[in-house]
């Protein structure tokens, strides 16, 4: 079970002991969790630029999440994210990568403080959203809101949304509200931002996004923009936008 913040900082940090699915792994998160209100260990000594303790994000495209996170509709708030590089492409989140089953998950941020990420790579592309990154599994009655990301590109592609970055499963029954979807691309690189995901290639149905997008383009980038898909090739179904 996932009780302190500690448990789920290491889960982060050991997700590949758990990654291997013939082991079932199946996490109940059974209580709210505040980083900036834990006092036990010192895990959370390493902040961001707006002082909010950065956590590495619960599985890679190399090694994914595989388990059940069942957040049993309680909050998690106080922790941001950032997009490690050791693993490539980057896809960055509360969680990085799955191809498991995410449900019930409740992730408030705080609004007035950014998360800023970096891509410089222009053999790699990024994958952000706030939830997860990349999904090849299921998401499920998962809600995200106060999400504030400033994403810069060179040479790349970028694929950003409120909820999720790159949706290659199935997405139903979620919501996210963004404060600020920001992202400059204006180096040789593209970008396809969503109030709710970046890139969607299968399912999405039952959902809504809210809240504010913008892209800065010079000649030498492209971007395509919208209040809910920035790209899809999928399927979509009884769900809703409003955005800026």
């Amino acid at each position: 079970s996932i009780r302190p913040p500690r448990h789920l900082h290491a889960l982060s940090t050991f997700v590949e002991y758990y990654h291997n699915e013939k082991y079932n792994y199946n996490f109940r998160q059974n209580l709210a969790l505040n980083y900036a209100s834990y006092t036990g260990y010192n895990l959370f000594a390493d902040k961001n630029e707006q002082g909010v303790f950065a956590q590495k994000p619960i599985g890679s495209y190399a090694q994914p999440f595989k388990g059940v996170y069942n957040g049993g509709s309680r909050s998690i708030e106080g922790v941001a994210f950032y997009a490690p590089q050791d693993t490539k492409p980057y896809y960055a989140g509360l969680f990085g990568y799955s191809e498991g089953l995410l449900r019930d998950i409740v992730y408030l941020l705080d609004a007035d403080k950014n998360i800023t990420l970096f891509n410089s790579d222009g053999s790699v592309n990024l994958y952000v959203g706030g939830l997860l990154g990349g999904n090849a599994g299921t998401v499920q009655n998962c809600a995200v809101a106060g999400l504030s990301l400033n994403a810069y590109v060179f040479g790349a592609n970028l694929y950003a949304g409120g909820l999720i970055g790159q949706n290659n499963g199935i997405v139903r029954d979620c919501g996210a509200e963004t404060a600020d979807l920001l992202a400059d691309n204006s180096g040789y690189a593209n970008s396809w931002l969503g109030g709710l995901v970046g890139q969607n290639t299968r399912s999405i149905s039952n959902t809504y996004a809210v809240g504010r997008l913008s892209v800065t383009v010079d000649k030498t980038s492209a971007a395509d923009i919208c209040g809910f898909v920035g790209d899809n090739t999928g399927t979509i179904s009884s769900c809703y936008a409003a955005a800026d």
